[in-house]
């Protein structure tokens, strides 16, 4: 793992402000997508990759979902995670991990989501990472953000995540879709989730090929 990743030394504190901001909302909209897509796909196990500080483990339903993974690189955000779920879920793993040098030992998920994650990741190490701890008739929902004319951090006066200007980049919804397809991945559907009038959602669903 990369011990100088910003990713490490932005507080939970900081992170949750920041995407909850007005200006932002981000922390809104992705709870609000993972609520939908839980409800409508109602998978038997779930990975949420890059899950912070837990967003959206809420809507998981116990009846249905036998098995839970949260991964993310800090280790801090997992702790938030654990100590908000832990006795909501019943069956709930959850794993540091740097997508970009890290294995993950985790397979056969029947729905894995990963927002906002791709953007700081080399996409020809981690998309492959990705399809491994797919089922095989799995189903993955990418969530990549698009700007037109602002920065792709949002300016929230919040220090710490000035610092992921450094790492981050933009992915299109056509340049993710086309590595995705590289590997194995096909595209059955997007959407699109308006922000403001300078950001969006492009919300991508995979399956096996």
């Amino acid at each position: 793992m990369n011990t100088s990743n910003p990713w490490l030394k932005i507080p939970a504190e900081d992170y949750e402000k920041h995407m909850s901001s007005e200006n932002v909302g981000q922390l809104q909209a992705l709870n609000a997508i993972t609520k939908k897509k839980l409800e409508y796909l109602c998978p038997i196990s779930l990975a949420i990759v890059g899950c912070a500080t837990g967003n959206g483990f809420e809507y998981v339903n116990n009846q249905v979902t036998k098995l839970v993974y949260g991964i993310d690189i800090n280790e801090q955000y997992l702790d938030v995670a654990r100590e908000r779920y832990a006795n909501k879920i019943d069956d709930f793993r959850l794993l540091q991990a740097d997508l970009n040098t890290d294995e993950v030992e985790v397979t056969d998920i029947d729905l894995t989501i990963a927002a906002l994650v791709f953007e700081y990741l080399d996409l020809s190490v981690t998309i492959p990472k990705i399809k491994k701890i797919m089922a095989c008739d799995g189903t993955l929902i990418v969530i990549l953000q698009h700007t037109l004319k602002s920065d792709f951090v949002s300016d929230t006066n919040i220090e710490s995540m000035k610092s992921l200007s450094s790492i981050s980049k933009t992915i299109s919804e056509f340049d993710f879709s086309a590595k995705a397809s590289k590997y194995g991945l096909i595209k059955i559907n997007n959407e699109t989730y308006n922000l403001n009038e300078h950001k969006a959602f492009k919300i991508l669903t995979f399956r096996k090929g």
